[in-house]
């Protein structure tokens, strides 16, 4: 989906827990999407990156003295006429992801950047050992992801397996857990738009476009209680209250709006959403509450 600022994924999790090969697989797939990548510490990973421009930092930790080296590589990115559609960044298990997440939130890069997601690998047998390793942040990072992706949960017990994401949640409570995801197949998880074959996709999706114009007051209602099933999701507004274009990201629990400027065509409204088991006909009928059926010439500038 076309968006004004660089969408900015992390790719969190304890060492040796899968995350270059997290990378290595949305890099393999990411078809004519244009990425970019920044890894740290440099030289030590494998991956291939052939269709995606790299930016390796200098010896140090990415969330503490290379801060500025982040900034730097940021705002080169944006200056790019041939910029990327994403940018990855690794989090090293040692690093702390919401000191990265507000270099990423810098004043100075406001409206050219956004925080997209937050993806995080959990190996499930070796959590609790995690949790109680010292030279890791590992809390941290599972207090920071908006999605959880369990790995090896079928090595343990569906008893032990509970127990797992219970503690998860615990820890935070906003988090979507998954287990048993094939990655591959199901890229909207990642960036947020439809897979080349959804035909595979072990998620479903579902579409809703209006031409009528949305109530803001209904949509923040509705927003404040978007069915937990949904993973992930993006959108077009035209709300009665603002005259101007908006977009919306979903992603984990974590909702974002923002200004797309002027409208270029005639205003419209559209919803795509990613998730398991979706009931499609509540969620169409929740967001036909949210459509206004007639509307006042005057309402957009005296609401």
């Amino acid at each position: 989906m076309e968006s004004s600022s660089l969408p900015v994924i992390l790719i969190t999790g304890s060492k040796g827990n899968g995350k270059t090969a997290l990378m290595e697989t949305i890099i393999q797939n990411s078809g004519s999407r244009k990425l970019a990548c920044i890894t740290n510490p440099p030289n030590v990973t494998n991956l291939r990156y052939s269709n995606c421009q790299r930016v390796e930092l200098s010896e140090g930790c990415i969330c503490c003295s290379l801060r500025h080296e982040v900034l730097s590589a940021l705002t080169e990115l944006i200056l790019r006429r041939d910029g990327a559609d994403y940018l990855l960044i690794e989090v090293p298990s040692y690093a702390d992801p919401a000191s990265i997440i507000q270099t990423i939130l810098n004043h100075k890069l406001e409206g050219r950047v956004r925080l997209d997601a937050v993806i995080m690998i959990v190996d499930a047998p070796n959590h609790f050992n995690d949790c109680n390793d010292l030279e890791m942040s590992y809390l941290k990072h599972i207090a920071a992801a908006d999605l959880i992706i369990l790995t090896n949960s079928t090595r343990i017990s569906r008893q032990e397996l509970t127990k797992v994401k219970q503690d998860l949640l615990t820890i935070n409570p906003y988090a979507k857990i998954l287990e048993r995801v094939d990655l591959v197949n199901s890229l909207e998880l990642v960036f947020g738009v439809s897979a080349h074959n959804p035909s595979l996709s072990t998620l479903e999706k579902f579409v809703f476009r209006t031409s009528r114009p949305l109530s803001l007051r209904a949509m923040q209602k509705w927003v404040s209680n978007i069915p937990v099933n949904i993973l992930r999701g993006y959108g077009v507004l035209n709300l009665n209250e603002i005259s101007t274009k908006h977009r919306f990201f979903l992603v984990g629990s974590r909702t974002e709006i923002e200004s797309s400027g002027p409208w270029q065509q005639p205003p419209y409204s559209e919803f795509v959403f990613f998730g398991q088991k979706l009931d499609h006909v509540a969620l169409r009928h929740q967001l036909e509450r949210c459509v206004i059926s007639q509307v006042s010439p005057w309402s957009r500038w005296f609401g």
